[in-house]
């Protein structure tokens, strides 16, 4: 079974126990790049003598099987009332099959697809999100885009904060990307009236997120959730007068020159190495780099210089939640020399063991 390496621990043993060798796949790559799980996966069908693949990308009975019992279930239900229908599109199987039928049904039925920030359905390049089980980085066969009428873009952060409420409210132990769906919902029934019936799907359960999504631990590391007293967003407000800075950061292609001349600009002693344009992903940092290594690789080797930064990047910087304690910070910086601010999943900026001092000082005063 081949995943992505951002699929929660509690799927990858699910699997295990069911006695599935899980490949672990990394979800920063291009679709056909050769580590990529699409890619890994038609490999093993390759190597592997008698091996099937039900590629529910490429399937056409996937949305033909919603065609023929999701759709119909949803029209006998609301006995012909719907007139919105919202889901999130992955595969696209769903919404294409559940469309394709209730338009046969009523032409005038709006389908909407709930697509995370980034996919390629809202406009996206694909890049990496954290919600899981929704949105593509290409352009599976199985989505038909004539029959989707609007497609509403969303946050992680609004993804994991509706699933999380409704599984609260409503007693309904919903996913991630069911989270996704319920907030597209919500947005289109706040434009519509008394007579209008919408119908979103949430087809998935959290019971495969306990430990991200629903573990507030794990919120807070990625910069959801906000703790009481100073917080790291604190530390900062102070630091950049309530104005935070953009990432500083280097691509992995870029030459160590163009790094130490990036770092003396901004004045910083160290930053991330990441690939792609702001706002990055977690999942796009790749390492970091800092005067200290860059001074020792030039000492030993003056061609250094014109080398890859990806050369002689060293591990990437530890991270911490945006809205994590000035307290859990001191603690991360006794071993680290700068952290890495996530805010909703995404990196914001870097945190020194002098902007906290400083903190500290003025708090002090």
């Amino acid at each position: 079974f081949v995943v992505t390496d951002k699929v929660g621990v509690e799927k990858v043993d699910l699997l295990r126990a069911y006695g599935a060798e899980v490949v672990v796949c990394p979800v920063a790559v291009a679709p056909e790049d050769p580590r990529s799980y699409y890619s890994t996966a038609e490999r093993l069908v390759a190597e592997t003598p008698g091996a099937y693949r039900p590629n529910q990308y490429g399937n056409p009975d996937n949305p033909l099987s919603h065609y023929e019992t999701t759709g119909p279930e949803i029209w006998e239900q609301t006995e012909g009332r719907i007139t919105h229908f919202v889901a999130g599109a992955g595969t696209g199987g769903t919404i294409s099959g559940v469309a394709r039928y209730l338009k046969e049904k009523n032409p005038a039925v709006q389908i909407v697809a709930a697509d995370p920030e980034e996919s390629v359905f809202s406009g996206g390049s694909g890049r990496p999100y954290l919600v899981e089980g929704v949105g593509e980085d290409f352009w599976p066969t199985t989505y038909d885009p004539t029959l989707v009428d609007r497609v509403i873009p969303v946050s992680d952060a609004d993804s994991f904060k509706f699933a999380r409420l409704v599984s609260e409210k409503e007693g309904l132990l919903i996913g991630g990307s069911c989270g996704t769906a319920v907030a597209a919902a919500l947005r289109v029934a706040s434009e519509l009236g008394p007579d209008d019936l919408v119908v979103v799907l949430t087809p998935d359960s959290g019971r495969g997120y306990l430990s991200t999504v629903f573990n507030d631990e794990w919120m807070a590391r990625f910069g959801f959730l906000e703790s009481p007293g100073p917080t790291v967003g604190d530390v900062l407000t102070s630091r950049d007068s309530g104005k935070r800075p953009s990432l500083v950061y280097v691509q992995p292609e870029d030459s160590v020159r163009d790094a130490i001349l990036l770092m003396h600009k901004h004045s910083v002693s160290q930053m991330p190495v990441a690939q792609g344009e702001m706002p990055l992903a977690n999942a796009e940092v790749f390492g970091s780099i800092d005067e200290l290594r860059t001074m020792e690789a030039a000492f030993g080797d003056p061609g250094v210089l014109d080398r890859a930064v990806s050369d002689i990047m060293k591990p990437r910087l530890a991270t911490i939640g945006i809205g994590e304690t000035v307290e859990r910070a001191v603690l991360l910086l006794d071993s680290n020399s700068a952290l890495v601010v996530l805010d909703g999943g995404r990196p914001s900026t870097v945190l020194s063991r002098a902007d906290l001092i400083s903190f500290l000082s003025i708090d002090s005063i």
